[in-house]
């Protein structure tokens, strides 16, 4: 699995919209930089996206929508977290096989707090110059893909590790 991009919406620390395209000039990326800048919140999107779950520290509550945007919200109003991943894999025949993978939660802002009120996830594999048909079970062809049990050496922090 080699990632190409990935675009986020409102997922935890990322408030709005943004994207990060990585290059495949043949190096390893790394992400790193000062504590508090949004690495282990790459991290937690990744399993987020590919997975529907994340392994938070001990601090952190399970909400997935940025708290600021929560707190600016009225009263009803929903909270949309998006989060897609671009990648290639060989086929079962080494071919190179281009996926968009996409996750949405949708929040509601209410008066005892903020609930996830749906979820959807999608996986959607290239076919020339077009975008098929979505994969009728996205969360089995990812499992054979990057088996979830596998996860833990291809993301990790120094968070997780320290703990």
């Amino acid at each position: 699995m080699r990632i190409n991009e990935i675009e986020f919406e409102n997922f935890r620390n990322y408030r709005d919209k943004g994207s990060i395209s990585f290059p495949h000039d043949g190096n390893v990326t790394v992400i790193y930089g000062p504590n508090g800048v949004g690495k282990t919140t790459l991290h937690q999107f990744f399993q987020w996206v590919i997975y529907g779950e994340t392994h938070f520290n001990k601090t952190t509550g399970n909400e997935m929508y940025n708290l600021d945007f929560e707190k600016s919200a009225k009263l009803n109003q929903e909270i949309v977290v998006r989060g897609r991943i671009d990648f290639e894999h060989p086929d079962k025949d080494n071919v190179v096989q281009y996926y968009s993978l996409r996750r949405k939660w949708v929040y509601r802002k209410e008066l005892k707090g903020t609930k996830l009120i749906s979820q959807s996830c999608s996986l959607q594999r290239k076919k020339g110059d077009d975008w098929g048909n979505p994969i009728t079970y996205p969360e089995r062809m990812i499992e054979q893909i990057l088996p979830s049990g596998l996860s833990q050496y291809f993301f990790f922090d120094g968070e997780s590790m320290i703990a």
